[in-house]
């Protein structure tokens, strides 16, 4: 697992179904998280734009869609971080994330149902997509991906556990930083506030003094 902070001129690769991240400081909802549904590519600092499924899709719209995340001016959100999932993982699976929330949105549109961005999360079991998958028709962003990671088979935080306990059902995208960071999927760990904000999800651990591990670096392909 690996945490990509383009904010700070890291560069990386970035694959469909990878977790993209904004983070404005200083704002009443700072950091907002969404997947990326582009080609696999080589992403480098903060010359990146990339093509996001979020809820809210934008900043001006609030239901589930894809919006370009770039560093330009304008209204948009911008990619800062890149959440991703290496290790023992299946690349098939992070990919399916991207089809996933794309089979989701036909859903939508098919049943003539908005999704919307709210604190408490709320599936329709009444429509399946896939024919397994509850219909996410309303939450927050971090819910939203959590739900398709976890129909994905690959869950990032656990069910029922502390984080989801004390932290009264909301979860927070610092907590998903906090998870690629320290490469601890799925998260089992007791609740602490750090974990509501950024940088803060990366510097109060006990492990805080000892750094992630370094891997090779991985390049786009070429073809």
């Amino acid at each position: 697992m690996a945490l990509v902070q383009l904010h700070l001129g890291a560069s990386g690769v970035i694959r469909p179904g990878d977790v993209v991240i904004t983070w404005h400081p200083g704002e009443g909802f700072p950091l907002h998280v969404g997947i990326f549904g582009g080609n696999i590519q080589q992403v480098t600092g903060k010359q990146t734009t990339l093509h996001v499924c979020g809820l809210p899709q934008c900043v001006n719209k609030n239901g589930l869609g894809y919006d370009e995340w770039t560093c330009d001016d304008g209204p948009h959100y911008r990619p800062d971080l890149i959440g991703q999932l290496w290790d023992d993982v299946d690349e098939v699976r992070v990919a399916d994330v991207k089809l996933l929330a794309d089979a989701m949105m036909l859903e939508l549109s098919q049943v003539q149902k908005g999704c919307r961005w709210a604190l408490e999360m709320e599936v329709d079991a009444q429509h399946m997509v896939r024919g397994a998958v509850p219909l996410f028709i309303r939450g927050s962003c971090t819910q939203l991906v959590c739900h398709l990671y976890r129909h994905s088979g690959l869950q990032l935080i656990a069910d029922g556990g502390d984080i989801e306990t004390e932290s009264q059902g909301r979860v927070y995208p610092a907590t998903l930083i906090y998870v690629f960071w320290w490469e601890c999927q799925p998260l089992t760990r007791e609740w602490d506030s750090a974990l509501s904000e950024y940088a803060a999800c990366i510097e109060f651990d006990e492990r805080a003094q000892r750094p992630p591990r370094v891997r090779k670096a991985r390049s786009a392909p070429t073809a």
